[in-house]
């Protein structure tokens, strides 16, 4: 996918290029914020063919990067998988875009999404993905 996934584009202001919609306030009318995601990755092959797409599987990462839908990710521990998190895009984008992971294409991992709203209190540093309290 080379345009931009958010689908929200033509709402000001426009997120720098890598960093999430929802901390620039990128989206439209209070209460219409896509939930956040945490996406689970596990292996269901050898490491070793794992292994061999992991090139290719970062640079699908480094492309969502880029467009500030991946906000973090890495293996979970002991690695038999990974995590990602995710934000700024609807599920139908997002389960486009994870069909396009090359672990998935390959069919060495099998992916659990679990969508959430973050509300309430969190790490300062976290604080901008949270809904601006009510005045």
């Amino acid at each position: 996918m080379s345009e931009d996934v958010r689908g929200w584009a033509d709402v000001p202001p426009t997120p720098p290029p890598g960093s999430s919609p929802r901390a620039h306030g990128a989206f439209p009318a209070e209460g219409c914020l896509p939930p956040m995601f945490v996406i689970v990755l596990r292996y269901l092959r050898p490491i070793e063919e794992v292994d061999r797409l992991l090139a290719e599987h970062r640079a699908y990462l480094a492309r969502y990067y880029d467009q500030g839908v991946f906000l973090l990710s890495g293996p979970r521990t002991p690695r038999t998988g990974g995590v990602i998190l995710a934000d700024g895009v609807e599920r139908a984008t997002l389960d486009r875009i994870l069909a396009e992971d090359p672990f998935q294409q390959a069919g060495v991992t099998a992916t659990d999404v679990i969508a959430f709203t973050p509300v309430g209190r969190s790490h300062p540093d976290l604080a901008r993905f949270l809904p601006a309290p009510p005045d």
